[in-house]
C-alpha cells in the first residue's frame, strides 16, 4: 500500500481498524472518504510545493480543505466516541455543511498561526502569502482577511446549529446530533490549544507562561 507514502500506509492501517470496530456504517464510510481525500490532497500540495508553484487562492482553498486533515481528525474523534450514528447521518447536507465549516475554522486559523514559521522554512503553501501575492495586499491586510474568513465560518456554524438540532430531533437522532456538534467544537478548540501549547510555531523558553491560554468555542452542549 503506497510503499513510498507513509501517510497512506498509516491511513490504510487505521482504516482497517475503523472498518472492523466502528459502530456506524455511515461514519465508517465518511471516515474512509475524508482519509482518502486527505492523502490525495497532501500529496498534491507537496508536489506543487516541491515544484515551486505559486497557486491561486481558489486552487489552494480547494486543496487545503482536504490537506488540512481537519476532517480526518474529526472522524477520529467521532470514532473514539463510539456513537452509533444512523445510516443517513453523514450523507445529510446539513451535517456535511457543519463539517465543512469546522474544516474552514481549523485550517484558516492554523494558516494564520503558522505563517511566520512556514515562511522561515521557505514554504509558500499558506493562505496569507498567497493572498499577498494574488491580491497585492499587505501581510497585515491578508491576515485580517483570513481572520474574517474564520470568524464568518464560526458565525455560520452558530447559525446552522439550531437546524442541526432540529434535524436530530425530527429524525430520532437527538443524542447523536448533540455528540456530533460537540465533536466539531472539540476539534476546533483542540487545534487552537495545540497551536499555542507546542513549540512548532511559537518560540518558547523556560519561564515563559503559556498555562493561561484557554479557548472555548460557543456553548458547551454537554453541560
Amino acid at each position: 500500500m503506497a510503499p513510498d507514502f507513509l501517510t497512506a500506509q498509516s491511513v490504510h492501517e487505521w482504516g482497517a481498524v475503523v472498518g472492523e470496530k466502528s459502530l456506524s456504517t455511515s461514519l465508517k464510510n465518511w471516515t474512509f472518504e475524508v482519509f482518502a481525500k486527505s492523502c490525495t490532497a497532501i500529496s498534491r500540495l507537496q508536489r506543487e510545493c516541491d515544484k515551486g508553484t505559486i497557486l491561486d487562492v481558489e486552487t489552494y482553498w480547494k486543496i487545503r480543505m482536504d490537506s488540512s486533515a481537519a476532517l480526518p481528525t474529526l472522524a477520529v474523534i467521532l470514532y473514539t466516541d463510539q456513537v452509533a450514528f444512523p445510516d443517513w447521518f453523514f450523507d445529510h447536507e446539513l451535517v456535511r455543511k457543519a463539517a465543512e465549516l469546522t474544516d474552514i475554522i481549523i485550517w484558516v486559523t492554523n494558516d494564520i498561526a503558522s505563517v511566520h514559521h512556514e515562511l522561515q522554512c521557505k514554504h509558500i503553501d499558506n493562505l496569507i502569502p498567497l493572498l499577498v501575492h494574488n491580491k497585492g495586499i499587505t501581510p497585515q491586510a491578508a491576515t485580517d482577511e483570513a481572520g474574517q474568513v474564520a470568524h464568518q465560518a464560526y458565525l455560520d456554524f452558530e447559525a446552522l446549529e439550531p437546524q442541526l438540532l432540529q434535524l436530530g430531533e425530527s429524525r430520532g437522532a437527538a443524542y447523536e446530533m448533540v455528540r456530533f456538534i460537540a465533536s466539531c467544537r472539540f476539534a476546533c478548540t483542540g487545534i487552537f490549544h495545540w497551536t499555542y501549547h507546542i513549540k512548532r510555531y511559537f518560540p518558547w523558553e523556560p519561564g515563559m507562561d503559556r498555562g493561561d491560554v484557554s479557548v472555548v468555542l460557543g456553548e458547551d452542549l454537554l453541560k
